[in-house]
């Protein structure tokens, strides 16, 4: 079997990606490190493992628990975009959120995009559903909340019941 070198993963990718989207960033499949045994060792894919965060889960991997209360949330929207000083932003929307939940989730993306961590590092961490020390809770410097979107009045307080409620 012939060996592929890192280059020609990476480059294949770009070639891949050109066209199927208008608002992929072909910057955004990253740079193939290493591969052997069918794995791939990829740098810079905050993007692509962030994406495997999405939806409702139970994120009490990335929660200080509470009695009583529930760590499970719809993940919405959890990208990295740099802004114009280059600064990586990341931005986080879901349905409610767990005490230090964005710090978490921002401490286990960012092994993955100086590629010390495998892209999939961050949903294995979630399927676990436990507290993984490898996971820093970044400090709250630099985090802003920007905005918080409530319901119409009508439909407040059952958005609020859903929310709260212990889920499976």
């Amino acid at each position: 079997m012939a060996e592929i070198r890192p280059s020609e993963i990476s480059e294949i990718l770009r070639e891949e990606i050109k066209g199927f989207e208008a608002h992929v960033d072909v910057r955004d499949t990253g740079r193939v490190l290493s591969c052997g045994d069918g794995i791939a060792r990829i740098y810079g894919l905050q993007n692509a493992a962030a994406g495997e965060l999405l939806g409702e889960h139970d994120f009490a991997a990335f929660c200080r628990r509470r009695e009583g209360a529930t760590t499970v949330r719809a993940l919405r929207r959890l990208d990295w975009q740099r802004d114009a000083d280059g600064v990586a932003v990341a931005c986080v929307v879901a349905d409610a959120f767990c005490h230090n939940m964005v710090r978490a989730l921002v401490g286990a993306l960012l092994p993955v995009g100086d590629g010390s961590r495998p892209a999939a590092w961050p949903s294995m961490v979630l399927a676990a559903a436990v507290r993984d020390p490898a996971v820093r809770v970044v400090p709250p410097h630099g985090l802003c909340l920007e905005e918080v979107r409530y319901p119409e009045a009508a439909e407040l307080a059952a958005r609020a019941a859903l929310t709260r409620r212990l889920r499976d």
